[in-house]
């Protein structure tokens, strides 16, 4: 369960979150997220997201059905057939429920979402951390893994590397290899992207934190990264530690004055959207 703070003003904001941050002491950027502070369902993916008198959503259907009908509708620009970490990124993007939970590396671009509600909340996630709840090995700062291999073709981790380097040195100087490559530790970037398409049967027990491969627009502009839930579906609040996670609770009564704040800084939903759609809502809204 995060630690929470109540928030009045942007400035407020930004001191509780340096001061939070330092003591973290950690040089890994914190990703942002901004959401309605008072949901049934905080830090949840919309694919787990109760639905009122209906069936909960089949993932692998829904992941089928939209690989197969997007490319008509994409001006060309969905990804290849056999890359199911890009198209599970586009298909959170757009909007099709998934297990991906929207992040960005920008504080300000999280604060204009969360302002879009009467009652926000921003929080905060040291994503490296999060990562290091799934695996023995030490992870870097700052480092992540990558989402489009799998530990049936490469080795997953540095102690991979090292170990089978050792196996394949031994058996040059003996003869003999010892070394079980089925026991290569899972890369966990690519681990819960195969269990969305794979109905589930694999996966890690905590979220993991990945970059995603930047195949929307939109994307590069909101500074888009995910949390991706693994086998258990529940809120990433109620799975992690403390350490991993902040709160900040903005009082509604400061929001109209927050989202004045953010236009005099050029955040805008332009910002957020770059399109002519957005342009034309943002140019509305001042003349």
């Amino acid at each position: 369960m995060a630690n929470e703070a109540n928030i009045r003003s942007i400035e407020d904001l930004i001191t509780r979150i340096k001061k939070d941050y330092s003591t973290w002491e950690t040089t890994t950027y914190p990703w942002f997220r901004g959401e309605l502070a008072d949901t049934d369902t905080p830090l949840m993916p919309k694919l787990y997201r109760p639905r009122k008198g209906k069936q909960p959503h089949n993932e692998n259907l829904l992941l089928q059905q939209f690989r197969m009908k997007a490319p008509s509708l994409g001006l060309m620009n969905t990804p290849q057939r056999d890359h199911t970490d890009e198209w599970l990124f586009l298909a959170q993007h757009v909007g099709l429920p998934t297990r991906l939970l929207d992040w960005t590396e920008g504080l300000f671009i999280a604060l204009y979402f969360a302002l879009q509600h009467e009652k926000p909340v921003i929080w905060m996630l040291d994503p490296v951390e999060l990562n290091r709840l799934s695996v023995p090995e030490t992870i870097e700062d700052n480092s992540f893994p990558l989402t489009w291999f799998s530990n049936s073709k490469a080795p997953a981790t540095k102690n991979d590397l090292s170990m089978l380097a050792n196996a394949i040195d031994t058996y040059n100087h003996t003869g003999e290899f010892h070394y079980d490559i089925g026991n290569m530790a899972p890369n966990i970037g690519n681990i819960n992207i195969r269990g969305a398409w794979e109905n589930n049967n694999i996966g890690t027990e905590i979220p993991v934190a990945i970059h995603p491969t930047n195949i929307h627009t939109r994307m590069s502009s909101q500074k888009s990264c995910f949390t991706i839930h693994g086998k258990r579906k529940e809120s990433l609040d109620s799975l992690v530690r403390t350490r991993t996670l902040r709160k900040y609770i903005i009082e509604p009564k400061s929001v109209m004055g927050m989202q004045k704040d953010l236009k005099i800084m050029g955040i805008t939903h332009t910002s957020a959207f770059p399109d002519l759609d957005s342009l034309a809502r943002d140019l509305s809204e001042i003349f």
